[in-house]
């Protein structure tokens, strides 16, 4: 094994730099069916910052934990969490809408989750109908069960309340 002396130690300790590690879990709605494709859009997501040099390592985690994966960023606690809020586009729907989530602290123990989900003005009557990730397509309520699935995974996954 390779003898590391104290001057190597302070040499490297100096160099080093601030990442930021991001455990994503596996909430509930993680093996139901259709939350492939919304997996399959995420990870295409994380390919992306990392494509862009802000998300140094993409990890997905395949074994029977509630550990999906892990990401470290090359940003500082705030910066990560700021990508982890910003607006990502949404490539379930037949044209790219936008899904902006916002989180707020509002205490110790407690976090607002708010969505806005725009851009549906350039889907037509016949692709907001079509099935998508949940039958029946946006029409049939898909919209809003879909949105209260994800919500309800992530308050599962956190121990909040949907």
């Amino acid at each position: 094994m390779t003898i590391i002396t104290d001057e190597f130690m302070r040499d490297m300790r100096a160099r080093t730099k601030a990442y930021t590690v991001v455990l994503l879990k596996a909430a509930p709605g993680y093996y139901q069916p259709g939350a492939d494709t919304i997996i399959w859009e995420h990870g295409r997501r994380q390919f992306s910052l990392r494509a862009d040099g802000v998300l140094s390592i993409v990890c997905p985690v395949a074994d029977d934990s509630d550990l999906a994966g892990v990401n470290i960023f090359d940003a500082s606690a705030e910066e990560a969490a700021g990508i982890m809020d910003d607006v990502m586009t949404w490539a379930g729907t037949p044209a790219a809408t936008e899904v902006e989530l916002t989180f707020a602290a509002l205490g110790p123990a407690l976090t607002r989750v708010a969505v806005e989900h725009r851009g549906w003005e350039q889907l037509t009557e016949e692709q907001l109908a079509a099935d998508c990730a949940l039958r029946g397509g946006y029409l049939g309520g898909a919209y809003r069960e879909g949105w209260a699935r994800i919500l309800g995974c992530l308050a599962a996954v956190t121990g909040g309340q949907s």
